[in-house]
C-alpha cells in the first residue's frame, strides 16, 4: 500500500474511533457524578492526539472536522456542531502550538492539557455568545479543574496507543523522533 493510502486509511480509522468514543461518552452519566454543566471526558481527543502526533496538523484537522460532522449527523444538531467544531479546532490548534513551542520540552500530557483548556474556554465562550450571558464564564473554573483530570487520562491513553503502534508508524511520530526528550507515560 502506498504511503498516501496508508495515511488516508489511518486518518479514517482515527475518525471512526473518535466518533465511536464520542458516542460512548454520550452514554456515560458523567454529570450525575460531576454536576458541572458541559463537563465531558473528552474521549474523542485520544484520536485527535494520535492524529496530531502521527499525521500532523492538516490531517488532524480533517479528523476533527469529520468527527464533529459525523457526531452531528449521528445524534446532534446544528448547535452541537457549532460547539464541537469550534472547540475541537481550537483545542487542536492549542495542542499543535504547545507541541511546536514546547518542542522536546513538552510531554504528551502538556499537549493534552493545552487542548483541554482551549476546548473548555472555547465552549464556554461560544455558549456565552449564543445565549448572551457572560455569567457562564463562572463555570470555567470547575470545567478547567475537571479538564486537568480528563486531559491526564487522555494523554495516558494516547501515549499507550502510540507505544503500541507498529514500528513503521511509530517511526513517523513526533514523539518517536524526539523520544530521548519527550516522555509519553
Amino acid at each position: 500500500m502506498k504511503a498516501g493510502a496508508k495515511k488516508l486509511a489511518w486518518a479514517a480509522l482515527l475518525t471512526a474511533a473518535a466518533m465511536l468514543l464520542g458516542y460512548v461518552e454520550r452514554l456515560l452519566p458523567l454529570q450525575a457524578v460531576v454536576p458541572v454543566p458541559g463537563v465531558k471526558l473528552g474521549l474523542a481527543n485520544i484520536a485527535t492526539l494520535l492524529a496530531l502526533e502521527t499525521l500532523g496538523l492538516p490531517a488532524a484537522f480533517l479528523v476533527v472536522a469529520c468527527r464533529c460532522l459525523g457526531g452531528m449527523l449521528l445524534g446532534g444538531n446544528a448547535f452541537s456542531l457549532l460547539y464541537s467544531l469550534s472547540a475541537g479546532c481550537m483545542a487542536l490548534l492549542a495542542m499543535a502550538a504547545a507541541r511546536r513551542l514546547g518542542g522536546a520540552g513538552i510531554s504528551l500530557w502538556g499537549v493534552s492539557m493545552a487542548g483541554a483548556a482551549a476546548h473548555n474556554l472555547t465552549q464556554v465562550s461560544v455558549a456565552a455568545l449564543v445565549v448572551g450571558q457572560g455569567a457562564l464564564y463562572l463555570w470555567l473554573g470547575p470545567l478547567l479543574a475537571v479538564g486537568c483530570l480528563t486531559a491526564t487520562a487522555t494523554a495516558l491513553a494516547a501515549g499507550g496507543a502510540l507505544r503500541r503502534l507498529p514500528a513503521a508508524m511509530r517511526a513517523q511520530t513526533i514523539i518517536h523522533k524526539k523520544e530521548e526528550n519527550i516522555h509519553v507515560e
